[in-house]
């Protein structure tokens, strides 16, 4: 009967199996293996990778390449991403919770649905994504760009938006209790239906909804 640590090994080499038969056009083989084993790659080439249902808490990606990649359903809780590049990638219903996400690229991804509450999203840019229905609480966006964002059903209840810049963005029916968009740039923003309760906008505190 194998051990435990030989199934440990032989799910390792099943994830890095999986991982290379969908990445070797795109990704770096080597740099697949290295996050298979070791869950940290940074500045690594994981282009159109397919990282959906994968178990990635804890790890450390800081600048790696995942453009194109999907990652829905993935696991991605306390890990580091600072500076990664997620352009157009797929994240439905992925789980990023408490991530650092400092200064990472989401243009047009696809966040609808996942979770990234307690992120730090201080100066990422989700222009053009779609983040509709995903949880944002207590989220940090200071100075992110956010122009043409889908926010419509999110959650931003507790987020920082602070000089964010929202131009364009869709909040409708977006939770904005108690969030912060103190000098955001919301020329041009959808706010229909949103929750706005002890929210701090530009020009005060709006408590329309709050019960």
């Amino acid at each position: 009967m194998a051990s435990i640590k030989q199934k440990t090994w032989f799910r390792s080499i099943a994830l890095v199996a999986t991982m290379l038969a969908t990445s070797l056009h795109a990704a770096n083989p080597d740099h697949v293996t290295q996050l298979a084993t070791t869950k940290t790659c940074e500045r690594c080439d994981l282009t159109n990778i397919d990282l959906t249902y994968t178990a990635l808490n804890l790890s450390v990606m800081n600048f790696a390449d995942l453009s194109g990649s999907d990652l829905s359903n993935a696991s991605v809780s306390n890990a580091f991403l600072e500076g990664a590049n997620l352009y157009e990638a797929t994240l439905i219903d992925a789980n990023f919770h408490a991530t650092d996400l400092i200064i990472t690229n989401f243009y047009g991804a696809d966040l609808s649905g996942a979770d990234f509450s307690k992120t730090l999203l201080r100066k990422a840019d989700l222009s053009s994504a779609n983040a509709s229905n995903a949880d944002f609480k207590t989220a940090d966006f200071t100075h992110a760009i956010l122009v043409g964002t889908n926010l419509s059903g999110a959650d931003l209840s507790g987020a920082n938006l602070t000089s964010a810049d929202l131009e364009g963005a869709n909040l409708t029916g977006t939770n904005l209790t108690d969030a912060t968009l103190s000098g955001a740039n919301v020329f041009d923003t959808w706010v229909l239906n949103a929750v706005l309760c002890r929210t701090s906008t530009p020009w005060g505190e709006v408590n329309r909804d709050c019960p």
